[in-house]
């Protein structure tokens, strides 16, 4: 994955999927929004988000033989990077059973939805680094 700096006017964002074909699909669909970057696991997205800037997280719910979910990199985020967990977006097949903690898209759905709640999310983003200097 290649690092680039982004800048105050197009948004950074992290795709995570286990499934190479969906982050295709979602990186074609992001990247009007901003520069899009993926990950396919949960480690690899938070090595990611250490040594890059991110403005917001897409990811998947389930990961194919791996113990960790979207869930745990959500809260990992929120205990890490608190201002990343309130863009963070939650993809699932699965109708949670309880309400979970991060805004939840499910399955299927169509892409200008997708669209939409990332622009939502990152619209007026304003840098972590930025806000917190003028906090």
């Amino acid at each position: 994955m290649e690092e680039a700096e982004a800048d105050s006017k197009h948004p950074r964002i992290l795709v995570v999927d286990d499934d190479p074909t969906l982050q295709i699909l979602f990186v074609e669909a992001l990247r009007g929004i901003g520069e899009v970057v993926s990950a396919s696991s949960v480690r690899e997205a938070r090595q990611v988000i250490g040594r890059e800037h991110v403005d917001a997280v897409i990811s998947d719910f389930r990961f194919l033989g791996s113990e960790e979910d979207g869930l745990s990199l959500f809260e990992w985020i929120r205990r890490h990077h608190p201002r990343l967990a309130e863009r963070f977006l939650l993809i699932t097949g699965l109708e949670p059973r309880t309400p979970p903690p991060c805004p939840v898209l499910l399955k299927p759905f169509l892409f200008e939805d997708l669209i939409a709640r990332v622009q939502a999310m990152v619209g007026g983003h304003v840098r972590e680094e930025e806000r917190a200097g003028h906090a």
